[in-house]
């Protein structure tokens, strides 16, 4: 009934413009600018609509293409405007977006990419790479984290910031997310193998994979697969993760810490945590985003490093501090009572080879 209404105010006001309803709750118009302008299109919405004797207020959110500038066929004039309109709905429901042809660029490439992640994840060209973490008090090696790379057949490698939003965009992070626990979890072992058995592997796990229905068992699954000990298995989640539904993920996090795995939040200090909410959770340990880490050393910024490191203290977890690059922030976040850290004055991601090299040299095993 509120289809039909739209429909019918629409025909009613827009005249001699052409109108088709083209999706669910999608209008198509067709017309001149001075006709099809944001502000004009939107009052069209301003009055509710009368609905089984009752007023309904709706918003319209719009995705425009101006012709003109356009060159390609009417259903790729239609598909871009579809391109805006979700650009729009993204941005601001109730506001509007104009089509560009770098976005088209853009889309036109995230699809490409998303076929060739899809292709190279088939061919093997995904692989782990470690990093190093350190005890500070006396350090040596405490363990390491898992991170996802991408080597195409030229041997260059696509950031992870390129692929990793595709991968979660497409769900593909679901199948690569399980192989990366598998394949961490397998290290582990081979480390452990090796002499290194008091070394905990960190993995890190998106959103799209977390929410997973079957993520718990998926996680099972691999540390039964592979042998690995659950007291030397963390996983990693955003702080965002934890804050967007608290109540839903702590039934996760709860099945999660069952099978003997433990929590920690990632970029902590980035997002806005509501603290009755981290003891909810029940994590293990708080990861201080190195942006943080990086203005250690301006003791006017210091703070929020500081204040992370005893909130840690306070509700009984551990911390860990990434992106350390020089001795000096080593020092200070030592003294200021920081556990754990990891970043380049210690290492950089290494191969499993360099990994079990780098561990030989640095009194571990």
């Amino acid at each position: 009934m509120l289809l039909v209404a739209v429909a019918q105010r629409l025909r009613k006001q827009l005249g001699e413009l052409d109108l088709a309803r083209i999706g669910g709750d999608i209008f198509a118009v067709l017309g001149t600018d001075a006709r099809c302008t944001p502000a004009a299109l939107h009052a069209l919405f301003a009055a509710p609509f009368s609905i089984d004797g009752q007023d309904v207020q709706v918003s319209s959110t719009l995705g425009l293409v101006r012709l003109v500038e356009h060159d390609g066929s009417g259903p790729d004039a239609l598909k871009d405007a579809d391109i805006a309109l979700k650009r729009a709905k993204t941005r601001q429901r109730g506001g509007h977006f104009y089509f560009s042809r770098s976005m088209g660029v853009e889309i036109r490439e995230r699809v490409r990419l998303m076929h060739a992640l899809r292709r190279g994840f088939r061919r093997g060209q995904l692989f782990l790479a470690y990093q190093p973490q350190i005890d500070l008090a006396n350090n040596r090696p405490y363990g390491a984290e898992a991170l996802l790379r991408w080597r195409l057949e030229d041997g260059s490698l696509v950031p992870p910031d390129r692929f990793i939003p595709i991968a979660e965009y497409s769900g593909l992070i679901v199948e690569i997310g399980a192989w990366v626990l598998r394949e961490a979890c397998a290290e582990l072992m081979r480390l452990r193998a090796a002499g290194h058995r008091d070394f905990t592997m960190s993995v890190n796990v998106s959103q799209a994979q977390f929410r997973h229905p079957q993520f718990v068992e998926v996680l099972r699954r691999a540390l039964v697969e592979t042998g690995a000990p659950p007291a030397f298995v963390e996983l990693e989640i955003t702080e965002s993760m934890a804050m967007e539904d608290p109540g839903h993920l702590a039934e996760i996090l709860a099945a999660v810490k069952q099978t003997g795995v433990s929590i920690a939040i990632d970029d902590f200090g980035t997002g806005f945590s509501s603290l009755s909410h981290l003891q909810r959770l029940q994590v293990d340990r708080l990861k201080i985003d190195r942006a943080f880490v990086s203005e250690i050393t301006d003791s006017a910024r210091s703070s929020i490093a500081e204040m992370v490191i005893q909130l840690g203290r306070n509700l009984g977890l551990s911390v860990i501090a990434e992106g350390v690059e020089d001795e000096r922030q080593a020092q200070i976040l030592h003294a200021l009572g920081c556990p754990l850290a990891q970043g380049y004055l210690f290492s950089r991601p290494l191969s499993p080879q360099d990994l079990r090299v780098w561990l030989g040299t640095h009194g571990l095993g």
